[in-house]
C-alpha cells in the first residue's frame, strides 16, 4: 500500500516534467520559426511545404509579406524564378536571414533607380542581416536604359553577411554605404564592359 502512494506523486512529477519539456520545445520552435516561399514554377513538393506561393508577377510583394510576418528571423526562398517588378527594394529588418535555396530573383525592366534587397532603416541603421544561399540575383541590365541598379543596397548596416551569386546589374552589384558587412564567396556574372566597379564601400 505504501508503494502505491509513492507511485502517484512520481507519476504526477513525470507528467509535469513532460509538459514543461513540451512547452519548452514549442517555445524554441516559435523562436526559430522559418517561413518558406515558393515560386510560380517551383516543384509541387516545394509548393505543398510553402507558407507563401508567388504567381510570377510582382513577387516582391509576397516575399515582403513573408519577411514581415516572421518579424525578421528566417525566410527561405525555394527553387524557381521570382520576378521583381517595382523599383523599391525588398526591405529587411534587423536579425533577419534570407536564404535563396536555388531561387533566381529577376529585376525586370525598370528605367529608374532600383535594387532587389535593402535594409529597413537607412537613418538609424540595421544589424545582423544575412542574405545567402545557392540562388542568383539577376539585374537584367539589357532590359533597361537608365537608372542605378543594385542587387543589394545597404545603408548603415552592421554585423551582416552577403554571400550568393550576383548577375547582370547596370550599376553596382552591391552598394554598402556606411556599413560594416562581410561579403564573401560572391561570384559576379556579365558585368558591363565599361563598369568601373562592381562594389562600392563608403564611409
Amino acid at each position: 500500500m505504501k508503494n502505491y502512494f509513492l507511485v502517484i506523486p512520481l507519476v504526477i512529477l513525470i507528467i509535469v516534467g513532460i509538459s514543461a519539456k513540451k512547452n519548452e520545445t514549442l517555445s524554441k520552435n516559435r523562436e526559430t520559426k522559418i517561413i518558406y516561399v515558393a515560386a510560380a514554377n517551383s516543384i509541387s513538393l516545394s509548393k505543398s511545404q510553402a507558407n507563401y506561393i508567388c504567381d510570377g508577377t510582382n513577387d516582391e510583394v509576397v516575399i515582403q509579406n513573408a519577411i514581415n510576418e516572421n518579424n525578421g528571423k528566417k525566410v527561405v526562398l525555394l527553387e524557381g524564378v521570382y520576378n521583381k517588378d517595382n523599383a523599391e527594394g525588398i526591405s529587411i529588418q534587423s536579425a533577419t536571414e534570407i536564404e535563396l535555396d536555388g531561387a533566381i530573383i529577376n529585376l525586370n525592366k525598370l528605367d529608374t533607380d532600383a535594387c532587389i534587397f535593402t535594409n529597413s532603416d537607412h537613418t538609424r541603421g540595421n544589424s545582423n542581416i544575412k542574405i545567402w544561399g545557392s540562388g542568383i540575383l539577376n539585374g537584367n541590365r539589357h532590359l533597361s536604359t537608365t537608372g542605378n541598379h543594385y542587387a543589394v543596397n545597404f545603408e548603415n548596416v552592421k554585423k551582416s553577411l552577403v554571400e550568393l551569386y550576383i548577375d547582370n546589374f547596370r550599376t553596382l552589384e552591391a552598394r554598402l554605404y556606411q556599413s560594416d558587412c562581410v561579403v564573401r564567396n560572391l561570384r559576379f556574372y556579365n558585368t558591363p564592359k565599361k563598369e568601373e566597379k562592381i562594389m562600392q564601400f563608403t564611409e
